[in-house]
C-alpha cells in the first residue's frame, strides 16, 4: 500500500542527511506495496528524533495501528494507538498534511539513545511484513466468492469484470465444463447477446442436459428472442418443428414465476400441444398472461411435464425402500416446489403419492429447503446449509409476482436482513448480497415501493461489510438507485447517503474507485431530500479519493475533479496531472465519439470533462429512444461509440450494435459520467473488444 509523498521534499523537511542508514531504511516503506502505510523517519526542529507513521486508508490504519502498539508501543515512545493531531506551523507536519492521509500518528521516543531502540523495533515490523505470506497470491479465494462477486458485476452491467471472473474460474479449473458453459451464457444473457446464445456449439447440449430452472429460462430467453419474439398466439410463420420441440422440452424445467419472455413462449407453444396433454383451463390463462391476482399459481402448459417429473422423482424414491439418498430426495422436493398449487393437489390426491412425500418431509424435519427469503435467513446459522448455493438459485426461482403485494411482507424481510447478527450468519449473507441484489432488480415492478425498506437495508448491510474489507459496491448502485426512485424520507436519505460516506471511507482503492464514484453519480443525479447529507456524501467521496490521487488512473482523477466541482469544492489539492491524461488526449484527438445515454446529464457531464483535457476531442451524445435517423448518421460517423449499458433502450442498443460491424463499440456498466469516462478510458488503454 505505497504512499504517494514526494521524496525529495520529503527528505529534506525531515533531515534525512542527519540519520544514520539504519533509520533510513524505514523510509523505504513509501515505496513499498505489501506494508500498510509507510513509516517516515524525520529529525524534529527541536532536534529530536520521531517516526511519522502514515496510513492513506481506513484498511491500512487498521493493518498498521495494531502492528505499531506491538512492535512500538508504550514500551518504546508515546504512541497510544490514535492517531495524532498536525501542526501546520511546522513545515514537515505541514507537508504531510497537505497529502490528505487518512491517519497519521507520531511517535516519539524521546532521545537519540531510546530512538536506537525504536529504529530496531520498527525495522523488526518492517521485516515481518515483508516476510509474511502475501495472502492475495497464497490464499486462492474461495469459488463461492468469486461467482458472488461474478454476480456482482452482472448486477451493475459490468461485463468486462464479469468475464474476468469467468476467465479465473475457468483457468483455475474452478468449475465444470457444463457449470462454466452456463456463467457464460449467462454473461452473455446480461449483454443481450442472445444470437450469441442460440448459435453456441453447446446449446442443444445444454439443453439436453436437465438444465437447472435458471438455466432453462436462459436457454428459452435465447430461443424466444431468435425466433419467437416477432411470433404472437393469434398466427405468425411457421416455426421450425425442432426448435418448438426444444422449447417445450425446456419447459418443463421452468419455475414457478418465469419472466415474461418465457411466459410469451408459453402462450406461443400451448395452443400446438396434443389435446390429451393440455387442459382448456391451461391455455385460456396462459393466453392472458397472468396478469391477474394468483395467476402465477395457475396451471401453465409444461407443467405437466413437471407433473410427470414430479411423480418420476416420488416413485425414485419408493424404490429405495428405505435407503436414504439425499440426491433423489432433493429431486423430489426441487420436482414438487415447481409444481402450481393446483397440480400439487391432483398429484397428492393419491395415497401412495401422499405417504412417500409425508416420509421425505420427515427425514429433512426443519431443515427441509427454505421456500422464500425469510425461510432462507432463518438457516443462515445452519452450518450444514448452503447459504449461497440456495441465494443463487432463488435469486430467479422465487422472482417476485407481477402483482401488487402486501407491503408488510418487505417490511418483514427488511427487519430480518437488519436483524441477522455477526458471526457465521452475518458472513453468510454478505456474500450472498450479489444475489438478494439480483432478485430485487429482477422485480417486474422495479422499483416497488413497498420493497424500498428491503433496498435500503441491503444498502446498509453492504456498507457495514466494507468495513471487514469485503465489497460489493457494484451491487450498491443498483440498490441506491432503486430507492432513491422509490422515494424515502428524510432519514432514510440520510441513512442512504451514511451509506455511502462509510463505503467512500472504507473501500474506495484504485479498483473500486469508479464504482464509488458511480455510486455518487447516482446520488447527485435525484434532487435531494436532505442537501446537506448530500454534500456531505459527496466530500466523502472526494476526500477519500484525494489521498490516493497520485494513484488514481487519469480518468478516475478527472472523475474526482468533476464530483469536487459538483458541491462547489475546490480542495487544496494538485490539479490533475497533464502527463495523465496525456494517452487519452493523444488516442482521442480529432476523433469523434458518439455517447448513447438516456441519462442527458451524464452525457453533458462525460462531454465537459473529455472537452477539458483536448478540445480537439469531439463528443456526440443521443438520448432517441428508437432508431431514428440522427441515431444512424450518428453511429456511421463516430469513430468510437459509447453504449450507457444501464441507461440504454434494447431496441436502439440493438440497432446500435446492428450498424456498427466492426467499429469500435464499448460498454458503460452505469449511468452516470463516472462510467462513460471508465469505458472511454478503459478503450485507450485496451481496445480489444468484449468476448
Amino acid at each position: 500500500m505505497a504512499v504517494a509523498l514526494d521524496t525529495s521534499t520529503l527528505a529534506r523537511l525531515a533531515r534525512w542527511a542527519e540519520l544514520n542508514s539504519a533509520a533510513l531504511k524505514l523510509a523505504h516503506t513509501l515505496e513499498d506495496e505489501r506494508f500498510p502505510g509507510a513509516i517516515v523517519p524525520a529529525v524534529r526542529a527541536d532536534g529530536t528524533v520521531a517516526f511519522y507513521a502514515l496510513a492513506d486508508s481506513a484498511a491500512a490504519w487498521r493493518r498498521l495501528q495494531p502492528l505499531l502498539v506491538a512492535f512500538a508501543g508504550a514500551t518504546f515512545t508515546d504512541f497510544e494507538g490514535v492517531p495524532s493531531g498536525l501542526d501546520t506551523n511546522d513545515p514537515l507536519e505541514r507537508f504531510i498534511s497537505d497529502a490528505y492521509l487518512h491517519a497519521v500518528a507520531l511517535l516519539r521516543p524521546g532521545n537519540f539513545r531510546r530512538a536506537t531502540g525504536v529504529v530496531k523495533a520498527l525495522l523488526s515490523l518492517q521485516d515481518a511484513i515483508s516476510r509474511a505470506p502475501d495472502l492475495v497470491t497464497a490464499r486462492p479465494e474461495p469459488t463461492s466468492v468469486l461467482l458472488a462477486r461474478l454476480q456482482d458485476a452482472l448486477n451493475a452491467g459490468d461485463l468486462d469484470a464479469a468475464w474476468a471472473v469467468n476467465g479465473t474460474l475457468r483457468d483455475e479449473l474452478r468449475l465444470d465444463a457444463q457449470n462454466l458453459l452456463q456463467l457464460e451464457f449467462q454473461i452473455r444473457a446480461a449483454s443481450g447477446d442472445w444470437s450469441g446464445i442460440h448459435t453456441h456449439p453447446d446449446f442443444e447440449l445444454l439443453c439436453a442436459s436437465g438444465p437447472s430452472p435458471a438455466t432453462a429460462e436462459l436457454l428459452l430467453e435465447a430461443l424466444y428472442w431468435t425466433h419467437f419474439a416477432s411470433r404472437t398466439a393469434e398466427g405468425g410463420e411457421a416455426l421450425d418443428e425442432g426448435v418448438e420441440s426444444l422449447g417445450r422440452s425446456l419447459l418443463k424445467f421452468v419455475g414457478r414465476t418465469p419472466s415474461p419472455s418465457v411466459e410469451k413462449m408459453m402462450v406461443l407453444l400451448a395452443p400446438y400441444d396434443a389435446p390429451e396433454k393440455v387442459d382448456a383451463d391451461d391455455v385460456a390463462q396462459a393466453s392472458k398472461g397472468r396478469e391477474e391476482a394468483g395467476s402465477r399459481s395457475t396451471d401453465r402448459s409444461g407443467h405437466l411435464d413437471a407433473l410427470a417429473r414430479a411423480r418420476t422423482a416420488l416413485f425414485a424414491v419408493a424404490a429405495g425402500e428405505g435407503n436414504v439418498n439425499i440426491q433423489i430426495d432433493a429431486e423430489a422436493v426441487t420436482a414438487i416446489g415447481l409444481l402450481s398449487e393446483a397440480k400439487r393437489q391432483e398429484l397428492m390426491s393419491r395415497p401412495i403419492f401422499r405417504a412417500v412425500w409425508s416420509e421425505i418431509e420427515g427425514r429433512l424435519g426443519p431443515k427441509r429447503p427454505p421456500e422464500d427469503w425469510l425461510g432462507w435467513l432463518s438457516r443462515l446459522d445452519d452450518l450444514d446449509f448452503d447459504a449461497a448455493s440456495y441465494a443463487r438459485r432463488a435469486a430467479s426461482e422465487w422472482r417476485l409476482l407481477n402483482l401488487d403485494i402486501d407491503p408488510y411482507m418487505f417490511t418483514t424481510l427488511a427487519r430480518n436482513i437488519d436483524e441477522v447478527p455477526d458471526g457465521l450468519a452475518g458472513d453468510r449473507l454478505n456474500q450472498s448480497l450479489p444475489y438478494l441484489v439480483e432478485w430485487a432488480a429482477a422485480d417486474p415492478w422495479w422499483p416497488r415501493t413497498g420493497l424500498c425498506p428491503v433496498y435500503l437495508s441491503l444498502l446498509m448491510r453492504i456498507a457495514l461489510s466494507t468495513r471487514r474489507g469485503e465489497t460489493t459496491i457494484k451491487s450498491a448502485v443498483v440498490l441506491l438507485e432503486s430507492a432513491l426512485r422509490c422515494g424515502v424520507s428524510p432519514a432514510e436519505y440520510r441513512d442512504a447517503m451514511e451509506a455511502v460516506a462509510v463505503i467512500a471511507a472504507e473501500a474506495l482503492n484504485r479498483n473500486t474507485a469508479y464504482d464509488v464514484f458511480e455510486l455518487a453519480d447516482v446520488a447527485n443525479s435525484f434532487t435531494p431530500v436532505d442537501a446537506a447529507a448530500l454534500t456531505d456524501a459527496t466530500a466523502a467521496v472526494v476526500t477519500a479519493a484525494l489521498g490516493l490521487m497520485d494513484r488514481l488512473s487519469a480518468g478516475q482523477q478527472l472523475a474526482c475533479s468533476r464530483l469536487a466541482s459538483l458541491i462547489g469544492w475546490k480542495p487544496d489539492a494538485p490539479a490533475v496531472a497533464p502527463k495523465a491524461t496525456a494517452p487519452i488526449a493523444e488516442k482521442l484527438s480529432n476523433l469523434t465519439i458518439g455517447v448513447y445515454t438516456l441519462t442527458e446529464t451524464a452525457g453533458r457531464n462525460a462531454q465537459s470533462v473529455l472537452a477539458s483535457i483536448e478540445p480537439d476531442i469531439k463528443v456526440e451524445l443521443n438520448h432517441d429512444h428508437d432508431a431514428t435517423a440522427a441515431l444512424a448518421a450518428l453511429v456511421a460517423r463516430a469513430d468510437l461509440f459509447v453504449i450507457a449499458w444501464a441507461s440504454a433502450k434494447h431496441a436502439a442498443t440493438n440497432f446500435i450494435k446492428a450498424r456498427r460491424g466492426s467499429k469500435p463499440l464499448v460498454y458503460a456498466p452505469g449511468k452516470g459520467a463516472s462510467s462513460l469516462i471508465r469505458a472511454i478510458e478503459d478503450y485507450v488503454l485496451n481496445p480489444n473488444p468484449l468476448p
